[in-house]
């Protein structure tokens, strides 16, 4: 059984999207039996869970075809209100609501059941900051799960999962990992990373923002490191990992979604090449 997970990343996850397009070209016998993703990560393992008809070259080729439609910030989150009053009325400073239009515009929960596929969306409990990963396949409405883990605090809105705010899973794990302990059965999986894990940009001058340096600059790097340790170290023998990630990333905003740089992001990631965890961490420390 193999597993593909896709990692946090704002918009840097349409490198994802080219290295998945370009791996399945490379192998074109690949086949993923259970997805898992957090932050914009969960919407391509949302997108490659529909795969009901095990055509993974299709399935990355709609995939693509999704990410070229976004037409910018606006096709993704919007102000209503003024943002310092929005803050204060609403709990953050945008609003998702295209996101939430994009998403349910182009999912089809049939599709889902129909593939039957396991499907984790790493989120994490506002109350107590409590990180879980929960299959789609218990939640009602799998859309607002994604949408809770791409839930940045204080940017934008926390969702309610299963009763509970829930908000952003990529600030306690970057990727989804805690679901392999119930899945014994995986024995390869593919991590698709947004960004690789040796790149530290200066963050101020990178992102200019605070929240945004720690999520997505040098603390990503280092949040990153921290859970792919913790991977190798939960790893169960026989289990063969492969990281797919860009050998550069294009220095971006990250919450910035214009059209020209998701063309250039998915190209960067065709580029991608997959490396044994070993090899990378090697790679990494050298």
């Amino acid at each position: 059984m193999r597993a593909a997970i896709f990692s946090a990343g704002g918009v840097l996850a349409a490198i994802q999207v080219g290295a998945i397009r370009n791996l399945v070209k490379q192998e074109p016998q690949l086949q993923y039996d259970l997805y898992a993703g957090t932050s914009s990560g969960a919407i391509n393992a949302l997108f490659m869970s529909m795969d009901f008809q095990r055509d993974l070259v299709y399935q990355a080729a709609i995939l693509e075809s999704n990410w070229r439609t976004l037409s910018g910030d606006s096709s993704v989150y919007n102000n209503r209100v003024p943002a310092f009053l929005r803050f204060f009325v609403k709990g953050s400073l945008y609003c998702t609501k295209p996101l939430e239009n994009f998403l349910r515009e182009l999912f089809c929960l049939q599709s889902l059941w129909r593939a039957g596929l396991p499907l984790y969306i790493g989120i994490t409990r506002l109350g107590g900051f409590e990180y879980q990963e929960k299959d789609c396949r218990g939640i009602e409405d799998p859309v607002n799960l994604v949408l809770a883990s791409c839930a940045i605090p204080g940017l934008f809105p926390p969702k309610r999962v299963e009763g509970l705010l829930s908000i952003d899973g990529g600030i306690s794990h970057i990727f989804p990992h805690q679901f392999l302990e119930a899945h014994p059965e995986v024995t390869e999986l593919d991590i698709y990373l947004a960004r690789g894990a040796g790149e530290n940009n200066k963050d101020q001058k990178v992102w200019g923002n605070k929240v945004l340096a720690r999520l997505f600059g040098s603390g990503y790097s280092d949040s990153l490191m921290k859970t792919l340790l913790n991977l190798k170290e939960l790893a169960r023998p026989g289990l063969k990992i492969r990281i797919i990630a860009p050998d550069y990333t294009p220095q971006a905003n990250p919450l910035c979604f214009d059209p020209e740089l998701i063309n250039c992001l998915i190209e960067v990631g065709k580029r991608a090449r997959p490396m044994s965890l070993e090899k990378y961490l090697g790679s990494i420390k050298t």
